[in-house]
């Protein structure tokens, strides 16, 4: 009866949960606590282990509990569930910190389904349960649950008794939350890194991307042709001699890290995809001059590199918000990359599957250290390769059985690459024939001198193709609107600048007070008002706000993010005084971010006015 009960709510909330429940097996042995409560007992190789107290298994999970010191907004990872006292007890203590539940053995969690009344924790939404011990599908958990963008602290409990039973799945599920919180860290920090970059880079580009064609004409214009994705891996050196044998047979598109390489072997791809809006990025077309390889770009690329190229042009966008910016405000829609990632060869095989290729080969995609390399020879990461820095080292499964070391971005490309297979779905056919490196999982391997000879046919005339494409593309008809829209963004920014520099004065205002002491309720009600009208009309210039949003990021979190206060530790003039030194810090940062990006805008006006001069 409590187990149909509990499943109801499960299957009401988690139908996946409950669907994996009701096909697993009950675990373990139960009996009764002396306090009355059911505990659990588990056979080992050496005999058996209580799972949770033979005594009373509720003070047990209060007692381990009792000095974990949560705050709002924080996620709690807990490496093991077994009856779950431990995890429910967790979110009574704490309703507002996401608990992440993750046990390889759902069989146990079945017998507590069976002995306990557990509606007041199943339908919690703070509350997630995962029972697996696989690295990628925990990976992609974390990752999707813990937002590093906004500073979330996380903490983990590892339950004793379950670390014992079975260490190497624990070691597994550890394995996937490191992976999965790497991909969260390196989100975040990217973000920081580049915010004003990226706005920056899309402002310089706007000719660029104005004169390129969108990446939605890509959209199953080569339906059925074999593509070959090209990486820049270290086996790349030993399929060089056969890349001739792919013009005209395959789709052939570059990472953009691989283009100089390929070059010096006289070697073209149909397309080179550039997405980093970085200056190692540009390291990669330093000096190259190119009119035959198509280049495909994302809008925030450095703005160096699109002249460059002087044949198709193909510009997308990575993120959606400048996506949403370049459609809505400006009216120049060029696409949304369906695949994005810090690997460029996500981008590749998302383009690879819009365009309606199939099969899709890797190769060059190695994804570890072969031979103590990172890259294929030639390319940018040679003084890397050479004298490498001390890291962190992974042994991955390779591609014939064997061990092969990888390092922490690797790995990170590897997960989001097996991910973004996975999430293709059946229908498409991968073959890995880098010969060398990791395996990737969901991919079938073979060398590519078997996937030239059993999978590429006849010339598809890709090249010309592209051509066609590219020159349907009439840049004259947005120019009016484009210029248009810059100009009424630049005024707004200069009213915005205006704006918060009166919001950086209320928070002196507001500072002075507390200072003083306790300020009236009047005195408070009269500044909110204030901050309200100021806040107001900022938000009413939603497009200069829309242009904003990424370069005003790392104010954001130096502001708010990364000096989080205890608040229930400060009096209420504490408390003020803090609120109001954060508000004057926001809106002075603001304002300074503002005044650069106008600066930015006039540039690019000028830019553009003088093609109609």
């Amino acid at each position: 009866m409590l187990f149909e009960d509990n499943m109801g709510i499960l299957e009401r909330s988690r139908p996946q949960l409950a669907a994996q429940l009701r096909e697993t097996p009950p675990e373990g042995e139960v009996s009764r606590s002396r306090a009355g409560f059911p505990t659990l007992k588990a056979r080992t190789a050496g005999g058996s282990l209580y799972l949770h107290s033979s005594y009373d298994p509720w003070s047990e999970a209060a007692g381990l509990t009792e000095d974990f010191r949560l705050l709002a907004g924080d996620v709690m990872l807990v490496f093991g569930i077994g009856m779950g006292y431990h995890v429910w007890e967790l979110a009574r203590r704490h309703p507002r910190v996401e608990i992440i539940a993750i046990d390889p053995r759902p069989g146990f969690f079945v017998r507590a389904m069976e002995t306990l009344d557990l509606a007041p924790y199943l339908s919690r939404t703070n509350l997630t349960l995962v029972f697996s011990h696989d690295v990628l599908e925990i990976g992609d958990l974390v990752t999707g649950r813990v937002d590093l963008t906004n500073r979330t602290q996380v903490k983990t409990y590892i339950y004793p008794p379950l670390a014992r039973l079975y260490p190497e799945e624990f070691a597994e599920m550890q394995r996937g939350v490191f992976e999965g919180l790497v991909q969260s860290v390196i989100k975040r920090n990217t973000a920081l890194f580049f915010a004003e970059q990226w706005t920056g880079n899309l402002l310089a580009n706007l000719e660029a991307t104005w004169r390129s064609q969108g990446i939605g004409v890509l959209r199953g214009a080569f339906a059925g042709m074999p593509a070959v994705v090209i990486s820049a891996g270290p086996s790349l050196d030993k399929n060089m001699h056969l890349l001739k044998e792919l013009e005209g047979r395959a789709v052939t598109l570059a990472a953009g890290t691989a283009f100089k390489p390929l070059a010096a072997a006289g070697l073209k791809p149909d397309m080179v995809v550039s997405v980093d809006g970085g200056e190692g990025n540009a390291e990669n077309f330093r000096d190259v001059e190119e009119a035959q390889t198509a280049l495909v770009f994302d809008t925030v690329i450095h703005p160096s590199i699109p002249g460059r190229f002087t044949g198709p042009r193909f510009a997308g966008c990575g993120y959606p918000y400048f996506h949403f910016f370049l459609d809505s405000v400006l009216g120049i829609d060029r696409g949304l990359f369906s695949v994005t990632g810090y690997s460029v060869a996500l981008y590749c095989l998302g383009l690879a599957l819009e365009m309606g290729c199939d099969p899709i080969i890797f190769i060059g995609q190695d994804l570890a250290l072969t031979g103590g390399r990172s890259h294929v020879k030639g390319s940018i990461y040679d003084s890397y390769d050479e004298n490498p820095p001390p890291e962190k080292l992974f042994e991955v499964d390779g591609n014939h059985g064997e061990k092969v070391l990888t390092n922490t971005v690797l790995l990170s490309f590897l997960r989001n690459l097996e991910s973004e297979l996975a999430a293709a779905g059946d229908g498409h056919t991968f073959i890995n024939a880098t010969e060398g490196g990791a395996r990737i999982r969901g991919t079938a391997v073979m060398s590519l001198r078997e996937a030239i000879d059993t999978r590429l046919g006849g010339d598809y005339g890709t090249r010309a193709r592209l051509r066609d494409l590219f020159a349907g593309h009439d840049p004259a008809r947005e120019y009016d609107r484009l210029l248009a829209s810059l100009r009424e963004i630049r005024r707004d920014l200069a009213e915005l600048a205006a704006l918060t520099g009166g919001g950086g004065r209320l928070g002196r205002r507001l500072a002075k007070l507390y200072a003083a002491g306790l300020p009236s309720p009047v005195s408070l009600a009269r500044i909110k008002k204030a901050f309200a009208r100021t806040d107001s009309r900022i938000l009413a210039k939603w497009r200069a706000n829309l242009l904003l949003e990424r370069a005003a990021y790392p104010v954001h979190v130096a502001t708010f993010c990364d000096h989080v206060d205890r608040h229930e530790e400060l009096d209420a003039r504490e408390q003020g005084a803090m609120i109001a030194a954060q508000t004057e810090t926001f809106y002075e940062g603001l304002k300074e971010t503002i005044q650069r990006t106008e600066n930015m805008v006039r540039e690019t006006i000028s830019q553009l006015e003088k093609i109609s001069s």
